[in-house]
């Protein structure tokens, strides 16, 4: 069952969490690709100076939103079946 659906967070949060790692990737993606035709060895590294004014600011955004499901994550989860946790109910 999603996070969402636990009532964890409301489900616009949800959605802020799939759009945040939806761009996440694809700018490590495309990071990955510049190194590829560079031929650099492809790592998770993403310089901040080789995105433009706006991406670095939708990226600052990005890990605000990381940081609040941090918050919420790391809150004891009451769950029959604690799949997310791994333990057995």
């Amino acid at each position: 069952m999603a996070l969402s659906q636990r009532n964890l967070f409301k489900p616009s949060f949800g959605g802020e969490l799939i759009e945040v790692f939806t761009y996440l990737s694809t700018l490590r993606a495309e990071a990955g690709l510049r190194k590829i035709k560079q031929g650099i060895p492809q790592d998770n590294y993403l310089n901040p100076k080789d995105l433009n004014k706006l991406q670095r600011e939708v990226l600052r955004d990005s890990f605000k939103i990381v940081n609040e499901f941090k918050k919420i994550h790391h809150l004891p989860l009451q769950t029959g079946d604690d799949q997310l946790t791994g333990k057995p109910p």
